[in-house]
């Protein structure tokens, strides 16, 4: 996920896991708890799973951005145009939007690819408490 591609490392083990579950057999009625609540938990586990991978595959449409780097080219060339008789304000005018233009293009580009940069989800929560074991 976080080099942009599908992560298929975990899909052995889970297709194993499942496997296990389905050959067990509950005996007594207690077993049959246990068993419904861990087919019930392993459900949860796959349908997490498979909304982590589906979000990670969804970007915006390449069209959104070039709506967002033509909207900004072209609000920056109106301000350019802009009559202002003093050049240092019209100068620090244009260069203030396009900075203000530059940030919100990078805040657009690092959220649509949440697995990737310094400010990626990171699966340090995974490694703490009871899963600690598995890594």
């Amino acid at each position: 996920m976080k080099a942009g591609k599908k992560v298929t490392v975990a899909s052995q083990p889970l297709e194993n896991l499942i496997a296990t579950i389905q050959r067990l057999t509950p005996d007594s009625a207690k077993e049959s708890v246990f068993y419904g609540d861990m087919v019930k938990n392993l459900d949860e586990l796959i349908l997490n799973r498979r909304e982590r991978i589906e979000r990670s595959d969804h970007s915006l449409p390449p069209i959104f951005y070039a709506l967002v780097l033509g909207g900004g080219l072209a609000v920056t060339l109106l301000v350019c145009m802009l009559e202002i008789e003093s050049l240092v304000a019209h100068l620090f005018l244009v260069m203030a939007v396009s900075v203000l233009l530059g940030f919100s293009t990078t805040l657009i580009v690092t959220l649509d690819y949440p697995f990737m940069g310094d400010l990626a989800v990171s699966p340090h929560v995974f490694k703490e408490g009871v899963l600690q074991r598995f890594w």
